[in-house]
């Protein structure tokens, strides 16, 4: 039988809404935060701290689709890059380069090594 565990909002005082998820509490809140940007749609509760999460979200609102395929006769847009990558995975067989985090070492970067 699962477990029903409920997260209980202590964020701000007064304020004890419950959730059954850990993700839906962190969400929420993010609403009590003086640095919240919240939506302002008509009947959208949505609230974020990251600006560029409010502006995908709010392009949603708006239908603008500033994300556009690359490819050469893809007419494709999106409001949100996440899709956009998705659509040239799955259309175009797109892989990222992969990302270098290897540090250089001490001769590669120009430095000097003592001898012992």
């Amino acid at each position: 039988m699962p477990r029903s565990t409920n997260f209980i909002c202590s964020a701000a005082a007064g304020c004890n809404k419950t959730f059954a998820k850990i993700a839906d509490l962190t969400k929420h809140e993010a609403r009590h935060s003086p640095h919240a940007l919240i939506c302002t749609w008509p009947g959208c509760d949505f609230a974020t701290l990251l600006k560029s999460s409010y502006d995908i979200h709010y392009d949603m609102h708006t239908g603008e689709k500033r994300n556009v395929c690359p490819h050469e006769h893809c007419d494709y847009k999106t409001h949100n890059p996440s899709l956009l990558t998705l659509h040239r995975k799955k259309l175009h067989g797109h892989v990222r380069p992969a990302r270098n985090y290897s540090t250089p070492s001490a001769t590669e970067s120009g430095g000097t090594q003592s001898s012992s």
